[in-house]
């Protein structure tokens, strides 16, 4: 009896996991120090260049710091942050995105930000904001 509730159980295990879905989704991590802000962007590649404009197979550091420039706005202790890229890797499905911060004032009382990547390319485009 035990080993057929185990079987049903093992067979049945589908039903309880979650559903994959297809929803873009950028995450975008703040690591914040006395000395410095990293940020870590994970993008969806198709979706990013189609924003960037280009189909090359290496994107232009330009290109990405203009975009997020653009787009991404951080204001730290009331004062706004150039963001300043560092790398840019990427595998087959995402691009993943390192910057600095300037860090004028410690220590960081309010963090103020305004994302709007990707936003015009996917109407259902969720960016999901960590701050370490």
């Amino acid at each position: 009896m035990k080993i057929l509730l185990l079987f049903v159980l093992l067979n049945s295990s589908h039903f309880f996991a979650p559903v994959p879905h297809d929803a873009p989704v950028g995450i975008f991590s703040l690591f914040v120090s006395q000395q410095r802000v990293r940020l870590e962007i994970h993008l969806d590649k198709e979706n990013f260049k189609e924003a960037i404009n280009t189909k090359e197979v290496f994107i232009d550091e330009r290109k990405v710091s203009d975009y997020v420039s653009d787009h991404l706005f951080i204001k730290i202790n009331g004062t706004e942050n150039p963001i300043e890229i560092c790398s840019i890797d990427s595998d087959d499905s995402h691009f993943y995105i390192k910057s600095e911060l300037p860090l004028a004032e410690w220590p960081v009382k309010e963090i103020a930000v305004r994302n709007t990547c990707l936003l015009k390319q996917e109407a259902d485009q969720s960016n999901l904001l960590h701050i370490n």
